[in-house]
């Protein structure tokens, strides 16, 4: 039996041409861009954390605790501002480690000193 096997190629040489694509552009009306800030489901899970959060400064009944700012970015909770002793710095921390499991917390609240 016997088998015609087709000659080989010859090997491709490289162009001097340059590849031309397509232009490109930056604006297309038919597509739907998503916004540059978080995306809808992380933000709504930090909105919901820093509710929580809130909800657990404002059961300690301590005004300077209502008064602490509070920030959630990624799940990161953000603590700051001035309380007047170190144990409603400590309620504070408490509080926003209840509310939000294990997650991690940014401890920025300052006692004055004296």
């Amino acid at each position: 039996m016997r088998f015609a096997f087709a000659p080989a190629k010859p090997a491709m040489r490289p162009s001097s041409k340059a590849m031309e694509f397509p232009a490109l552009t930056t604006s297309n009306a038919n597509h739907n861009s998503m916004p540059a800030t978080l995306s809808p489901p992380i933000a709504t899970a930090d909105q919901e954390l820093c509710r929580r959060v809130l909800g657990e400064l404002a059961e300690t009944q301590r005004l300077s605790l209502k008064r602490l700012g509070v920030e959630v970015r990624q799940g990161i909770v953000h603590l700051r501002g001035c309380v007047k002793s170190f144990y409603e710095k400590q309620l504070a921390i408490r509080s926003c480690i209840r509310a939000a499991g294990a997650g991690r917390l940014v401890d920025a609240v300052e006692v004055p000193a004296g």
